[in-house]
């Protein structure tokens, strides 16, 4: 990325100092007391010149909010995030966030000017020792070494990022605390198969208050378990109470783990994540499901991929209701920690419980973590734009360029490349784009790219005057033709020339449309243009009667010529 400054026609940031030039320090001390600044309220660094052992100016650096200060023939200064020092009157280009700042610079106050490039504002100047003669002592002279090459302006500033393989990795690399259990003893294989094989046979009634026990009805298949029932044990009825009653203690048993899981849900969110379970087809949910999930501490850490669950302890299983109960916690849980800039533990719910990897990379991406949401774009979400977009954003030109060819998108390669001055290969891929544009006649949008990216009019105008011939989008293409030129004795000189070369009774209407946006243009010229109009408008009065009407264009005071353009038409319909 190529870091500048240009004009500006006003101050685009706050005020944050004043620049002298000179490289003698009693004219900087006479500037400031001129000034009527006290030595004590500023901060002073001389800034060095172009050549070596030489010094440009000085550079006041002193709050201009507090103190008004005429600064006579001196400049002020811009600051940008109390960082940055731009002159007046002027802005940088690109433009940067102030977490990209913070770490270009790691907090160390620079400036920037284009006589001298950019400083580092290191050591302020102590008066003190300045004005003040120290005593001579006697000297021996030693040869300094060679200067350090310091280019004059970046060219571009680039982040390269790991591979999307590696991105991975260092994600599942983020260790939490070793795995736990809850204290309370989940169901065993036995139990487990029991409370399956209830579900199969009673049917839970709805309890209306809570302190109503729960009533349990027998499902049709009951009825052919209690034929086979009679034909062993005479005692159907206490068995069938000792069933539900044994159903009712596994079901409470089973449950409470989903309560207790939302209970930390709300008291220890961190802690309660470290338990939580998938929503996806290991878990089950409705009256009779058969598959359930493993329910103990499952997560080791918060890393987003990778196989790092528990497969330790009993199984639990969640009617629609649990389900989505628990659902709508996972939800409030992300929301939460999105709030709290823990955007890496949102994500991780997204994507391992939720199962929602476009929302996991979304979630990173929203919070500035643009490698980590292209990763998971190209693996889990398969969409290269999105990623492409990320690895822009993050300044990762490089890998976005990559992703953009893939994608086609020819005019933001250019654009990439010519922002780390890469401008040869740009223009490869802009001249790519401008050949689609003509193969589909869109002759104007051609010659927009070769005027405001590749700078080159004079193809840009040739583009527009085929267009004009081929009758292409011809009003636009002839009229953007004579826009792109500025001296109106030049555009003049062109309009004669389409007039006798390049207008036939095919485009006689469309031409007289051009001359009217020529002569509002109220130029040296306009007489001209007039008589041209007047020309074209003959030629047509035979085959198409109605184009006399043009005439009030060019003749909006003549109140009669409106009364004479329709006396003529009424004549020729007669």
């Amino acid at each position: 990325m190529k870091l500048t400054i240009e004009p500006y026609h006003q101050n685009n940031y706050p005020l944050g100092g004043i620049l002298i030039q000179g490289n003698q320090p009693h004219k900087w001390l006479s500037e400031i007391q001129a000034m009527g600044l006290l030595l004590e309220n500023i901060i002073a660094y001389p800034i060095p010149a172009t050549t070596p052992n030489s010094v440009w100016g000085c550079f006041l650096m002193v709050n201009l909010e507090k103190y008004k200060v005429d600064i006579r023939l001196n400049t002020f200064v811009q600051v940008i995030n109390q960082v940055l020092y731009l002159p007046e009157k002027t802005t940088l280009y690109p433009s940067l966030s102030k977490h990209d700042i913070d770490k270009l610079f790691l907090d160390k106050p620079a400036i920037l000017h284009p006589a001298f490039g950019l400083v580092e504002l290191s050591e302020p100047i102590n008066w003190f020792e300045l004005v003040i003669s120290p005593t001579q002592k006697a000297t021996h002279c030693r040869r300094p070494a060679d200067a350090v090459f310091i280019p004059k302006r970046i060219s571009s500033f680039q982040i390269m990022p790991t591979s999307v393989e590696e991105t991975l990795q260092q994600l599942e690399e983020k260790i939490f605390p070793q795995q736990k259990n809850f204290e309370d003893q989940p169901l065993n294989v036995f139990e487990k198969t029991k409370l399956l094989l209830y579900k199969q046979l009673f049917d839970k009634k709805a309890k209306i208050t809570e302190t109503e026990s729960a009533d349990y009805q027998e499902k049709p298949l009951f009825s052919l378990f209690k034929s086979v029932l009679n034909i062993f044990s005479k005692k159907e009825s206490e068995i069938t109470e000792s069933m539900k009653e044994d159903f009712a203690s596994l079901e409470k048993r089973n449950q409470k783990y989903l309560d207790k899981l939302l209970e930390m849900f709300q008291n220890n969110l961190e802690e309660a994540l470290k338990y939580a379970i998938p929503l996806d087809e290991g878990t089950s949910r409705g009256s009779n499901s058969i598959r359930g999930a493993d329910f103990s501490m499952r997560w080791s850490n918060f890393s987003l991929f990778g196989n790092n669950d528990s497969s330790v302890g009993g199984s639990t299983f969640f009617d629609n209701d649990g389900y989505f109960k628990l659902q709508k916690e996972y939800a409030e849980a992300a929301q939460k920690l999105i709030q709290q800039k823990q955007y890496h533990k949102a994500a991780f719910i997204f994507m391992k419980l939720l199962k929602n990897p476009f929302q996991a990379a979304k979630t990173l991406e929203d919070g500035g973590l643009y490698k980590d949401a292209a990763s998971i774009y190209l693996k889990y979400v398969k969409d290269k734009n999105k990623a492409a977009i990320c690895y822009e954003k993050g300044n990762m030109t490089v890998d976005a360029i990559e992703l953009y060819k893939e994608l086609n998108q020819n005019e933001k390669v250019g654009d990439l490349y010519v922002s780390i001055n890469r401008q040869k290969e740009g223009f490869v891929y802009y001249q790519k784009v401008v050949d689609e544009y003509k193969n589909s006649y869109q002759y104007v949008k051609a010659s927009l790219l070769y005027k405001n990216k590749m700078f080159d009019v004079e193809s840009g105008q040739a583009l527009l005057l085929d267009g004009w011939r081929n009758q292409r989008d011809a009003f636009n293409c002839l009229n953007n033709y004579l826009n792109n030129i500025h001296q109106d004795s030049t555009r003049w000189q062109e309009l004669v020339s389409v007039y006798k070369e390049d207008v036939s009774p095919q485009n006689h209407d469309i031409f007289l449309n051009v001359l009217k946006y020529e002569f509002e243009r109220d130029g040296e010229f306009s007489e001209g243009i007039r008589d041209m109009a007047y020309e074209v408008i003959t030629k047509q009065l035979k085959t198409n009667p109605s184009v006399v009407s043009e005439l009030r264009t060019y003749n909006k005071k003549d109140k009669q010529l409106v009364k004479d353009t329709m006396r003529y038409k009424l004549n020729v319909v007669k």
